[in-house]
């Protein structure tokens, strides 16, 4: 009894000292029930709310609050109620109302159900409020700059083509190559977030149980329990059920990540002094923030919130978006048919990076991809706390409730979207969406707190999608409705996405065969061992990329002993040659002169498939016997030219088809071997023929062969030979001349001009001729000019000029092509910087 009075007493001082503060809650209390009343919703009960009827399986309460929302919305309501227990929460049904919500300066801060992320992300960007978001907002904008996103895109790049192999080796184990694509995109997804915004590398790709992916996964799935089941608010609760274990674990593996990012990284900054060396729109998002604790303007505890906020959302966001592009594409046939035809209009069956500028031209991949974002939205809803009463409509939310804007509704909402369960990316054209209100779709939310990251994110969903694209036909008996979101923190779909891969065209992985594996690592190996200080210069084009197999490196006897070099190297070509829908621009072979001062290397790229193989290095006949680089020559054995084009003419005549390419140019070659190659060439198509080294023995018969082969008759530009020594052969044969010479003399163009002038009946002749002047044997205009005589000027341009030769009824027209000063003169890169 004494007990039970004492308690009762306790409480009236209480209430007397705090009575102003108990009847203000009653009176809020009282009026936020008046407000609510005024708003329909599913009947509730007291303190449990609207729970009571909440589904237990998660893919059928899915479809319950989607169904509640279609049946308030045909009754032409704006806004919606929900109880969650005694915690009001109104729905926002309409753009109308979801522009003035989102738009609105006052609701700003996130509601109450974001709660339970808050020991992971803490304030940051996502979860902060006031002051702390708007600076915090200002600060990181930089950080998604235009120039900042294209020096992400070689990220987005590489980590597509690991995503590739990931998927095709996997898709090989199972019997009808259908796999789960979901965790393969989620993984390429956190290794592009960790590089691009962290500036560090996990290769969770090759790790396919990685911890923090399957930690993320875990909290996402804890998050929906806690949102729908009001009894897990109560700490003990969540103890009792194993609840709070459950997400403790999974909280220590995703903050213990993170730390061990930040931490790396402010180590690399201690020990260097900072970033410096790194250019600005290069630094990582966390070399920024590391930058600025160390400028006194955030703690750790800011800098790992902010860390934390970026990896969960940069990841796991835009793999939902891509999974679920992937599976609408899957399902559409017609639709993935007119992406395969963009993209091969763009990269012309290449395997090429995909550039910015190929991203912009991606219009109905896009349209695609936006569709997908309409249907399954990657963050289904967006909620707002009401700290003050807030009209729409002509109806107050009271102050002390949650406002959910959800995409998920408002996107598959019949009102807006005629036939909404249908995918259909014809509803972004410009005409459609001008019908729509602009709100009607916000995949990225809007207003003042949307995506900051939204950019980033469509730049890495378009790229990734249109590798996968490039690559396989995608396929699912499942439908698209039949895979039902789940809405958690994201859109996760509940099967997964099973597709079934098939390939419609190997892409060899040329950039990284060329410039990582057969390029870089041995000559970083000379440049390192030999050459000191010196420079080997990488020079691309705007042409794309080829595949250039050095035999000169791969014959090395320092890193190559006793190896089958030649079938090696030709593993690669081999592979490539057999697939029957390959397009190449030029196929050929080259000799690279070794003796070549290395900082003045120049490699350049085209479309299509050049094999270099080391030239004959001669003690006598060089100039740089006691050179360091001819001693590491020395060891190499010449590489017979013709054994190696023998072994390319047996690949290519044990094809089923004929190779689809219009130039073949080869160095050091017999008549014999040109007739065979040619006549391996898809006619029609073959537009030049280019050769140069003739080993000229007058093989009648095989030059016969050759030059009454379709191939030859049908190549535009088939009399294209390259240097003097190919002359003879070509004067037997054409009346026609088009010769590009590379260490041409001035006696020789004279030697030319008289030999020309005594065959009958010639037509034309047309000289092109490199003139950079670090060229050995290079020559000016100006001695070219003097050789020639007489002439009379015709035309003039910077790359071009045309000259009429007095004395003869034809005209001789001679092409000066400063070829380093026009098409292929790009930024050289110092490779040490991109091995």
């Amino acid at each position: 009894m004494g007990f039970a009075v004492y308690i009762v007493a306790l409480i009236v001082v209480y209430v007397v000292l705090n009575f102003s503060k108990v009847l203000k809650f009653i009176k809020e209390r009282k009026r936020l029930y008046e407000l609510m009343e005024k708003i329909d919703g599913p009947y509730a009960l007291p303190l449990l709310g609207t729970t009571w009827q909440f589904k237990m399986d998660p893919v059928e309460f899915a479809l319950q609050l989607y169904n509640w929302g279609l049946e308030y919305s045909s009754k032409g309501a704006s806004l919606a109620k929900f109880w969650m227990g005694p915690y009001p929460m109104v729905i926002i049904l309409t753009p109308e109302a979801s522009k003035k919500v989102l738009e609105s300066n006052v609701l700003i801060n996130k509601s109450s159900e974001y709660d339970i992320f808050l020991p992971w992300l803490g304030t940051g960007l996502l979860l902060a409020s006031g002051d702390k978001w708007r600076g915090r907002r200002k600060m990181m904008t930089p950080s998604f700059h235009f120039n900042v996103l294209i020096d992400f895109q070689a990220v987005f790049d590489n980590q597509s083509k690991i995503l590739l192999e990931q998927l095709e080796e996997a898709a090989k184990k199972v019997k009808d190559n259908t796999i789960d694509a979901f965790p393969y995109i989620k993984r390429c997804a956190l290794d592009i977030i960790c590089e691009t915004a962290m500036g560090t590398t996990v290769s969770a790709q090759t790790n396919h149980n990685h911890p923090y992916v399957v930690a993320v996964n875990e909290m996402n799935s804890l998050a929906f329990k806690y949102q729908r089941m009001p009894w897990l608010w109560i700490k003990p609760i969540r103890h009792l059920t194993g609840y709070e274990a459950d997400f403790q674990r999974n909280l220590d593996i995703v903050t213990s990540f993170t730390k061990k990012v930040i931490e790396g990284k402010m180590r690399e900054f201690e020990e260097n002094g900072g970033f410096a060396d790194i250019e600005s729109s290069k630094k990582a998002f966390l070399d920024m923030l590391i930058e600025k604790k160390e400028e006194g303007g955030l703690g750790y505890e800011d800098i790992r919130e902010e860390v934390d906020t970026f990896m969960f959302e940069g990841h796991d966001t835009t793999s939902a978006g891509i999974g679920w592009s992937l599976w609408c594409l899957a399902n559409s046939p017609e639709y993935q048919k007119r992406c395969h035809e963009e993209l091969d209009q763009i990269f012309e069956g290449s395997a090429r990076e995909c550039t910015v500028d190929d991203l912009k031209k991606m219009k109905y991949l896009e349209k695609c991809v936006k569709e997908a974002l309409r249907m399954r939205p990657s963050v289904p809803q967006i909620a707002r706390s009401v700290e003050e009463e807030f009209e729409i409509d002509g109806t107050i939310v009271p102050k002390g409730c949650s406002l959910m804007v959800s995409p998920a509704f408002l996107q598959n909402n019949p009102r807006t979207y005629p036939h909404h369960d249908v995918y259909d990316p014809e509803r972004f054209n410009e005409d459609e969406i001008s019908k729509r209100h602009a709100y009607a779709y916000i995949p990225f939310s809007a207003g003042p707190r949307n995506c900051i990251g939204q950019k980033f994110a469509m730049q890495e969903e378009k790229t990734v999608i249109s590798w996968v694209l490039r690559r396989f036909h995608i396929h699912t008996d499942i439908g698209i409705l039949e895979n039902i979101p789940l809405p958690e923190t994201i859109t996760r779909p509940t099967m997964g996405f099973p597709l079934k891969l098939t390939i419609r065209q190997n892409i060899i992985d040329i950039q990284n065969s060329r410039e990582k594996k057969l390029i870089i690592d041995y000559y970083s190996e000379f440049v390192q061992i030999q050459m000191e200080g010196k420079f080997i210069y990488y020079c691309p084009t705007k042409k794309g990329c080829s595949v250039d197999v050095d035999l000169g490196g791969r014959y090395s006897d320092m890193f190559f002993k006793g190896r089958n070099f030649v079938k090696m190297a030709f593993g690669h070509i081999e592979y490539l040659l057999k697939l029957p829908n390959l397009k190449l621009d030029e196929f050929g072979m080259d000799e690279e002169d070794i003796n070549e001062e290395s900082e003045k290397r120049v490699w350049l790229k085209g479309t299509g498939i050049n094999v270099d193989f080391l030239g004959y290095v001669d003690d006598e006949d060089s100039d740089d016997g006691d050179d360091e680089s001819t001693k590491v020559i020395k060891p190499h054995n010449r590489i017979d030219s013709l054994r190696i084009i023998a072994f390319l003419v047996a690949v290519l005549e044990s094809l089923s088809h004929q190779i689809h390419t219009k130039s073949i140019s080869f160095d050091s070659i017999i008549v014999e071997d040109i007739a065979r190659i040619v006549k391996c060439c898809k006619p029609g198509v073959l537009e030049s023929i280019k050769f140069r080294d003739l080993y000229d023995g007058r093989d009648e018969e095989q030059e016969k062969i050759l030059v009454e082969s379709d191939q030859w008759k049908q190549a535009l530009d088939r009399s294209i030979a390259v240097d003097f020594d190919c002359l003879p052969f070509f004067l037997r044969h054409s009346d026609t001349i088009n010769i590009t010479f590379l260490k041409l003399i001035p006696d020789e163009i004279v030697q030319i001009r008289e030999t020309i002038y005594t065959i009958p009946n010639f037509k034309h002749c047309r000289i092109s001729t490199y003139s950079y002047s670090y060229w050995e044997g290079g020559f000016s205009f100006e001695e070219i000019y003097s050789a020639l005589g007489t002439y009379t000027e015709i035309t003039k341009s910077p790359e071009r000029r045309t000259y009429k030769i007095p004395g003869s009824e034809e005209i001789l027209e001679f092409v000066f092509e400063m070829v380093l000063q026009s098409i292929y003169l790009c930024p050289r890169i110092d490779i040490r910087k991109i091995q």
